[in-house]
């Protein structure tokens, strides 16, 4: 279903269910969530009784007709001799709200009260058992509340894993927080950054996955993966790293702790962030006359090897940036001044690898 049947279908069914004394408290208690939070974030009891379950289903139905049915959560059953019926899916828990950029619901999660042996303790609800809707992996994007006293403008986004803990840690920091739904499910990672990037409202993004990436090697690589990804949509990236005292971002900030920030280095061939200069500062560099294409490959090996063959300090680093367009032979050159710069001092050949890309 589209966005906005989504978040439609799904503000009305949560209308109408409320938070159990249970519920509330384990959110208040042991979540560290305020009143406030609770209440605006819309956190309800799902799925405790079954007649409700079909009741609020088929005025979903009546309201929205068909649309319902696309929507994931909303199963039509078939039993015995009965009729068709419309219904709602999902474990007992409770129920979290998936939101997107402009605060639309997009998704749901359930925190399940008995979950299964094996199972998690967050499912997402879905359709896709019965045939109907896959609840797919969307992000959530979790905002501090508005008010004068709680709203800080910033540009600054972090990232971590999970609804819930990315909605208690978004108070705490006063920074919108992005939740993947797990550290390898991205498929839309990079359109919600290009969404934030596109409202003004992402310049730095903290990867803040949590403190078991040191023994998990799959958490490690995919923690690398994202910081990458946002790095080559122009993203300035830090990863965040805490004791493993705490496990999660939220743990870390409920506790009263705070994220040390290491930069990260985008890899390859990626954009590297756009650093401004005042109008006044600003010096057009002067023209500079083409050469003919022989004699550009010859001043390109000359100032290789002059290059190589300089004066220079044992484990001192050097670069030399050589500015020329594709097909000039900057690769050809190269090897050639190595391998006769290596030659003179070893029976060793040197080898040059160039990633090839689209300019």
């Amino acid at each position: 279903a589209e966005i906005s049947v989504l978040s439609r279908v799904y503000d009305e069914l949560l209308s109408q269910h409320d938070l159990s004394v249970e519920h509330r408290e384990h959110l208040l208690s042991v979540r560290g969530l305020s009143a406030e939070a609770v209440k605006v974030r819309k956190y309800r009891s799902w799925g405790q009784y079954r007649s409700l379950r079909y009741k609020l289903a088929k005025a979903a139905y009546a309201r929205f007709g068909s649309d319902a049915l696309d929507v994931p959560g909303v199963i039509v059953r078939k039993q015995g001799e009965r009729d068709e019926y419309v219904t709602l899916a999902g474990a007992p828990g409770i129920a979290i709200p998936i939101r997107d950029v402009q605060s639309r619901i997009c998704g749901m999660q359930i925190r399940v009260e008995n979950p299964k042996p094996g199972a998690g303790k967050y499912a997402w609800l879905s359709s896709a058992s019965q045939g109907g809707a896959s609840a797919g992996t969307p992000v959530h994007v979790a905002r501090p509340l508005t008010g004068k006293e709680k709203e800080k403008k910033t540009t600054r986004v972090w990232l971590t894993e999970g609804a819930l803990k990315a909605d208690i840690a978004c108070n705490r920091l006063g920074e919108i927080v992005i939740a993947v739904p797990g550290v390898n499910a991205v498929h839309d990672f990079i359109p919600t950054l290009d969404a934030l990037i596109e409202r003004g409202e992402l310049l730095e993004l903290v990867i803040a996955l949590d403190s078991d990436w040191r023994d998990n090697p799959k958490v490690a690589r995919a923690r690398l993966l994202l910081a990458e990804r946002a790095a080559r949509v122009g993203a300035v990236v830090w990863l965040a790293d805490w004791s493993q005292e705490h496990k999660g971002l939220d743990d870390l900030l409920l506790a009263g702790g705070r994220a040390t920030l290491d930069p990260y280095r985008v890899q390859g061939n990626g954009p590297r962030q756009i650093v401004s200069v005042p109008r006044g500062k600003r010096k057009r560099p002067p023209a500079e006359r083409a050469l003919p294409l022989d004699r550009a490959r010859t001043e390109q090996e000359r100032q290789l090897k002059a290059f190589l063959n300089g004066d220079r300090q044992l484990g001192e680093s050097r670069g030399l940036l050589m500015r020329a367009k594709p097909g000039l032979g900057k690769s050809t050159a190269l090897t050639a001044a190595l391998n006769q710069y290596v030659g003179k001092r070893s029976r060793k050949r040197a080898l040059l690898f160039v990633p090839r890309y689209e300019l």
